[in-house]
């Protein structure tokens, strides 16, 4: 029967490892971060896209719409399922209080 002898691995090698662990460590947290910002944009464009129906509909009928329905309704804004949008009528001549929040969060 014949023994060999183990082969030791060598420190480059293990170091290499670590390297590229840390590297795609690294690619995941920056491709997390990413996500969170196109969401972040798509919630404020969504958002600036509601505050310009309702002014198009201050200028076009002379009052702010009552309810986030005749927005929809009547001037064809519409947002992503992800989100929801909060809308607070305050009166026809002041302009409603609207927020655009990511569908399970918190407007605060």
């Amino acid at each position: 029967m014949r023994f060999y002898a183990r082969k030791k691995k060598s420190p480059a090698l293990l170091l290499t490892l670590c390297l590229v662990a840390v590297f795609l460590a690294g690619a995941a947290i920056a491709a997390a971060a990413a996500g969170s910002q196109s969401e972040e944009q798509a919630r404020q464009t969504a958002e600036q896209a509601i505050r310009k129906a309702m002014i198009s509909c201050y200028a076009i009928e002379g009052s702010f719409p009552q309810s986030w329905e005749y927005l929809q309704e009547h001037y064809g804004v519409s947002v992503d399922d992800r989100f929801v949008v909060e809308y607070e009528a305050l009166g026809g001549n002041i302009m409603p209080q609207v927020q655009v929040v990511v569908r399970g969060g918190s407007a605060f």
